[in-house]
């Protein structure tokens, strides 16, 4: 205990020059986050999100103000509250609130349907986060959903059992429609130590990378329980990173007993990221990810484990001027590798700001698996994933892919394109079936005004167009919809 209070002492007694806060993992103010770091000769760690950042210059980047031009700030409270500002918000000397409803009210038809259906999005819920003195940081929110999803997203989620990102569904209605009903809550509490260092404890999601996707740890799965430390040194030059997290599978230990579920199985890793970065334009990482029982979790990074299904790897990212990056990973887990290569463009030409990004993902089949004596089937425990979604890349071993993504906002209206190329030969949940072949055609198109910066709350109106070629069956989608949303949360519908 008196060793506790010690170094409990020691870490009160280091000066902050500001509030600290984490930052923020959705997909409009990553965005904003990524283009404020790239644009600037900054050595700061932020390969392995949420990264701890000023509360300050997270205000003025979500302030949605571009080089030449400043949104118009109303004086009328609805106006603020609706244009400029959090439903709740508080900034003083030792405390800032934020606190907001959030939505994604969408609707719309897949025009392909046989017999269409009216498909819709209705998740409501909230947001809180804020700071107490310089140091301490919270943050929850919740989430709950109703939805009727196109063919191609029902049969992610049928095969999965949950959404991805989200959490397990339960069917609320027939199986004719295909209605599905889940929720999904975030919570973390947190001290920051110095400008790169801090402890965190919660219920999240993570991230481990700089690209649309990672072949390391995505938080494209449900979020788990963990307690993250990190340290850094030689100002940020050096930073270290631990969890130690629970995952779990959608299998129950035991049958229900007297209308209670039972718990599902469950399991405990921790996985460890060592980021160096001597000078602004380059950063390199290494990632290792073991079994807490193994006693491998006690070495700080380790290339060459012993085989079991997590994974390590590398990440490099390199800025050969202010606002271009490329990025490259780099995957390997029991005899079985994944590369990714990509860029990404962020420029603040006054009132029009434009990011591009263009990345390859490749992941040999049977990756994130373990070594299963033959010939026993394939279990999800013995699987790099939890709650039925990979951990690691999102669509699962076997497959690759090309992303091609284009986002246009001029002052509050906002354009963005996407395209998917993907060869799925494998894919996730078909470990025990025999390889087919997919190729996959996505694109998506959206068009919409944004509200509130603060909340990223805009209208949008959207078309999704995907084309399956399989040898056996294939889907076919053309979703038209119009969604009223803020996203707080990372939703991944590229599939």
């Amino acid at each position: 205990m008196l060793r506790f209070l010690t170094f409990l002492a020691v870490i009160l007694s280091l000066e902050l020059s500001a509030q600290h806060v984490l930052s923020p993992m959705n997909p409009v103010h990553t965005s904003q986050v990524e283009a404020h770091f790239t644009s600037k000769k900054l050595i700061q760690p932020t390969a392995f999100a949420p990264f701890l950042m000023k509360q300050s210059t997270l205000d003025s980047i979500m302030d949605g103000n571009t080089k030449n031009w400043s949104r118009k700030q109303y004086d009328g409270f609805i106006m603020r509250r609706l244009k400029n500002e959090h439903l709740v918000e508080i900034r003083k000397a030792d405390f800032t609130l934020n606190a907001d409803i959030t939505l994604n009210l969408e609707a719309g038809r897949d025009r392909r349907e046989i017999t269409p259906r009216t498909l819709y999005v209705n998740s409501r819920g909230y947001n809180v986060n804020g700071t107490v003195g310089e140091r301490f940081f919270y943050s929850t929110t919740f989430f709950e959903n109703q939805a009727r999803l196109p063919q191609y997203l029902d049969s992610v989620v049928s095969t999965r059992g949950s959404v991805p990102g989200y959490a397990r569904v339960k069917d609320f209605n027939t199986s004719e429609t295909f209605d599905y009903d889940y929720s999904v809550a975030t919570g973390y509490a947190g001290v920051a130590i110095t400008e790169g260092s801090f402890i965190q404890f919660g219920h999240d999601r993570q991230f481990i990378g700089h690209g649309h996707r990672s072949l390391l740890l995505s938080d494209g799965s449900s979020p788990y329980t963990f307690v993250r430390g990190q340290v850094s040194l030689w100002k940020n030059r050096i930073t270290y990173s631990t969890t130690y997290a629970m995952r779990q599978t959608l299998n129950r230990v035991a049958p229900n007993y007297n209308n209670k579920e039972a718990m599902f199985q469950r399991d405990y890793w921790k996985f460890s990221y060592l980021e160096f970065q001597p000078w602004w334009w380059i950063s390199l990482g290494a990632f290792t990810s073991t079994d807490f029982g193994s006693t491998e979790q006690f070495v700080p990074i380790t290339l060459a484990k012993k085989s079991d299904l997590y994974p390590s790897g590398i990440d490099l990212a390199v800025r050969p001027f202010v606002p271009l990056e490329f990025y490259a990973q780099w995957m390997a887990q029991y005899g079985k590798t994944g590369l990714q290569v990509g860029y990404n463009l962020n420029i603040d030409l006054g009132e029009l700001r434009i990011s591009n990004r263009m990345e390859y993902n490749t992941v040999e089949s049977y990756a994130y698996i373990g070594p299963i004596p033959w010939p026993n089937m394939i279990a999800e425990y013995d699987t790099y994933s939890h709650m039925g979604q990979p951990l690691g890349y999102n669509l699962g071993p076997g497959a690759s892919e090309f992303i091609g993504k284009l986002d246009l906002t001029w002052r509050d209206l906002i354009f963005s394109v996407q395209y998917n190329g993907m060869n799925v030969s494998q894919g996730w949940k078909q470990w025990n079936s025999a390889e087919r072949s997919r190729e996959v055609d996505f694109f998506r198109t959206e068009l919409g005004y944004l509200i509130n910066p603060k909340t990223n709350m805009q209208a949008v109106f959207g078309i999704i167009n995907r084309n399956e070629d399989a040898l056996v069956g294939g889907i076919h989608d053309n979703y038209v919809y119009f969604a009223f949303r803020t996203q707080l949360l990372n939703r991944y519908v590229d599939y």
